[in-house]
């Protein structure tokens, strides 16, 4: 199988290549801004290493969101291209979703919170299952909003693991609300590379039976975008 990952969502751009059991070709920047000048030159380049043809791709997997919106749209745009013009089939993956199941050591099977940097007083988060299913939908609000939130779900007494580019800016405010939260080491932002490996797993558990159109490259918007038409 050979899959075509990319992602622009957060403050980083990357993109790989999957063939058959491992990533071939891989790119990875930190950055803020400027995510349009770099994705398609670092496609082009894991695709030159990994000496692939854009026909012989069997699947591209993107990132949905949330994110920054212009980052985001850049991807999915970019994704979207690449699958019409090559038909190529396309499935989406939310930025919580690659990030909760990405590597990482947890010696315990508690839960996990995924909290990402929404820019703002609030922040994006959702809560996963130790084997990567959800527990609470995507959502986003300040830190007494995620606090309510995690009672809900019932998650008490034993610590709940935390991480995203978000944690750091929120454990010590949720402390103040006893929650018993434990920062775990591991990516916080989505990696191509991760998200290749993760629609091999989906896609390779049963590819006659996997439906693209439960992963639709859709984006997910939590909130409105900053942006605002001038007076």
């Amino acid at each position: 199988m050979k899959i075509l990952a990319l992602d622009s969502a957060t403050a980083a751009c990357s993109t790989a290549v999957w063939i058959d059991e491992a990533v071939t070709a891989r790119r990875y920047e930190s950055m803020s801004r400027g995510h349009a000048a770099r994705l398609m030159p670092m496609v082009r380049d894991v695709m030159a290493e990994s000496g692939l043809a854009f026909g012989e791709i069997d699947y591209i997997a993107t990132t949905t969101g949330p994110g920054g919106f212009t980052g985001l749209r850049i991807g999915l745009a970019a994704a979207r291209a690449i699958a019409l013009a090559a038909k190529i089939p396309i499935v989406g993956y939310t930025t919580f979703e690659v990030v909760a199941r990405s590597p990482r050591s947890w010696p315990a099977p508690r839960p996990l919170l995924v909290v990402m940097d929404a820019k703002r007083a609030d922040f994006y988060f959702q809560l996963f299952r130790s084997d990567g299913a959800a527990l609470t939908a995507p959502a986003t609000a300040p830190p007494a909003g995620i606090a309510a939130a995690l009672r809900l779900a019932m998650v008490s007494g034993d610590p709940v693991a935390i991480c995203g580019d978000g944690a750091d800016a929120v454990i010590e405010e949720l402390d103040a609300y006893e929650m018993p939260l434990r920062r775990i080491d591991g990516p916080d932002a989505p990696d191509a590379a991760v998200l290749a490996r993760i629609a091999q797993a989906d896609i390779g558990v049963d590819e006659a039976m996997f439906d693209t159109e439960m992963r639709p490259p859709e984006p997910l918007y939590l909130r409105p975008p900053d942006a605002a038409l001038p007076r």
